[in-house]
């Protein structure tokens, strides 16, 4: 090739690297007509089955006509046998990617590799909370109008109606006397004999269902093990990050040219969670055919068709403890539904939309705080749960209460169904009164089954799943190994100095 500065492989004269420093239109040209192979510091085989390796020093210097001057080119003979480079797979090995696009599947490799250089789980977090993302975020209860169905889809979530089977086998008439008499003087001391400064009804409504929660902790606290061991906070912070597919063709804002899913942020302060030092036994088998099969509505419209609008957020897990607590799963989450917002639904909604507002709030609330859970015990969305996480959760205006049970099957909603057949379930039951009215100083019209449900969310045991709750996580390290009693670990933080658990707390700097 005459004139072009270009480096050719000493035995078949084939062209292997062209010098930066050349016109790039005459590259262009040269490239068109002679089809020269461009290649740095790497080893290439040329027709002549010889390996040819190029030093990449020799793209800063200006090629000659003779490439066996330079000292750069080093030729290893390999004999008679032909060897190549091992053939790069389709897709990553080691995880089900359904049809999605090869580059995208080994993008979300390398994210997946990056994050695992980082053994701590707060240290994992922070890395994935760097980037601020175009998101949508996830209210605790929304009143507008048809949003369940784009509620299933986000969260990919199969509804039962009715508790699961597992509570048919617990007996609380016995608790039943006890505490029914103490939840009628609650009630009666909160409407009718304080008069608080701050007469709201979601702080009147906080303060009985706390006043309950301590009332049910000392009747029966005693007689079961968990309880006794359980922690209650109040006003916890839960906070989730998550990613739906399946918005493709629709191309919300947030959406890229290479990705077709959205980014999702759920923020809330539950008024009460108990948690306990195990996890709660399953409601289904993780391969069960409800848990593989369950139908859900796809809603692959924008989100802004039903009221939901992007902003800018920085990705965010909260789960209402700190990582290596003894307690670090769920066993009970009450939220109290904010007076202007049931004012807001009875006024604009039809009373047929109510149920649906309820079990909206009761999915979103369940999947984030087992999602946050689940970060907090090393999985992520790059790395899948290898056992269902379950949780109960009650919500309440003060009068009426609905009870509900979530089981997180799988955190990796932006894959598609034919790599995740997986679906995430819950149970509910409809809004129910606690209690009628009250007149003349007496409660009238008190729902038992409603506090028998109420027993029986606190009387079910946590269960041994005979798998390693935390799989992703280096073994015998600060936050695989937990104190082994609540009281250590409280002694454990009043000995540490205030700025080494300020470093723990992991803070949200985009509010």
């Amino acid at each position: 090739m005459p004139g072009c500065p270009a480096l050719s492989c000493i035995y078949c004269g084939t062209v292997l690297m062209a010098a930066r420093k050349i016109d790039p239109e005459k590259l262009r040209r040269w490239r068109t007509r002679f089809y020269p192979k461009i290649f740095t510091g790497e080893k290439v085989k040329t027709p002549c089955t010889q390996w040819v390796r190029i030093d990449p020093k020799i793209l800063e210097k200006k090629v000659t006509a003779d490439p066996r001057k330079w000292p750069g080119i080093e030729v290893m003979p390999q004999g008679d046998i032909a060897e190549y480079p091992p053939i790069k797979p389709r897709y990553p090995p080691g995880q089900n990617w359904g049809n999605m696009d090869e580059e995208i599947a080994w993008t979300w490799d390398s994210w997946k590799e990056a994050v695992d250089e980082w053994e701590a789980v707060t240290d994992r977090i922070a890395i994935m909370s760097q980037l601020e993302k175009v998101t949508y975020p996830v209210r605790p209860i929304d009143t507008t109008a048809c949003l369940l169905p784009y509620q299933q889809y986000i969260t990919k979530t199969h509804t039962i109606k009715g508790l699961p089977k597992i509570y048919d086998t617990l007996d609380v008439d016995s608790h039943l006397g006890d505490v029914k008499s103490i939840v009628e003087d609650v009630i009666l001391q909160e409407y009718e004999y304080l008069e608080r400064q701050e007469h709201h009804n979601k702080k009147q409504a906080h303060y009985v269902l706390g006043q309950i929660l301590y009332s049910i902790l000392g009747c029966i606290g005693a007689r079961y093990q968990h309880l006794g061991r359980c922690q209650l906070d109040e006003n916890v912070r839960v906070e989730a990050f998550w990613r739906r597919t399946g918005y493709g063709e629709s191309k919300p804002r947030g959406t890229s040219k290479w990705a077709d899913d959205i980014k999702l942020q759920f923020k809330n302060n539950m008024n009460y969670q108990l948690r306990i030092e195990k996890p709660l036994p399953e409601f289904l088998p993780h391969n069960d055919g409800v848990c593989l099969s369950g139908e859900y509505p796809v809603f692959t419209y924008r989100p802004a068709t039903v009221g939901q609008f992007s902003r800018n957020m920085k990705p965010v897990w909260l789960s209402g403890h700190h990582v290596g607590d003894p307690c670090e799963f769920g066993l009970l989450s009450l939220m109290v539904i904010p007076s202007n917002t049931l004012f807001h639904m009875k006024m604009n909604r039809s009373e047929k939309y109510w149920n649906d507002i309820w079990l909206g709030a009761s999915i979103v609330n369940g999947f984030s705080s087992l999602t946050s859970q689940a970060y907090y015990q090393g999985f992520s969305l790059m790395h899948e749960l290898t056992y269902p996480w379950t949780g109960q959760f009650v919500l309440t205006d003060g009068q009426k209460m609905s009870f509900s049970c979530y089981q997180l099957n799988t955190m990796q909603t932006w894959k598609s169904d034919n790599a995740i057949p997986h679906r995430n379930i819950c149970w509910y039951t409809e809004p129910q009164k606690l209690y009628e009215t009250i007149e003349n100083g007496k409660v009238q019209g008190l729902n038992e089954d409603c506090l028998k449900q109420m027993l029986k969310f606190f009387s079910l045991k946590p269960s041994d799943r005979g798998v390693d709750l935390r799989p992703y996580l280096v073994k015998d390290s600060d936050e695989t190994v937990p104190p082994a009693t609540v009281h250590e670990f409280i002694e454990d933080i009043r000995n540490k100095p205030v700025e080494t658990i300020d470093d723990t707390i992991i803070y949200d700097e985009s509010r």
